[in-house]
């Protein structure tokens, strides 16, 4: 069951950083995730568990390995998909 979003959580600077790596390539491991948006380990953790209670993100674990992507069976995933990549366009020079 998800939990309504706690709106502070859209206000954290790892939420869209994390947000924007997704949309930009999908589904990422968790290395790739830490490289790309160059947030400690803990910060970043912290944030995708946040992000998976409110049902945002999915992470899929093989072995050790972490898979995390979008779920796009959350309401507010479309939205957040549309508005990254409408401001990704307008900020291009």
């Amino acid at each position: 069951m998800l939990e309504r979003v706690d709106w502070s959580l859209l206000s954290r600077p790892c939420f869209w950083k994390i947000v924007k790596v997704l949309v930009q390539k999908g589904e990422v491991n968790l290395s790739y995730l830490l490289h790309e948006t160059m947030l400690n380990y803990n910060i970043l953790k912290r944030c995708l568990e946040d992000m998976e209670r409110v049902g945002i993100v999915n992470t899929l674990r093989i072995g050790r390995l972490k898979i995390i992507g979008l779920n796009w069976n959350n309401k507010l995933t479309p939205t957040l998909y549309d508005l990254v990549r409408v401001m990704d366009e307008n900020l291009k020079i």
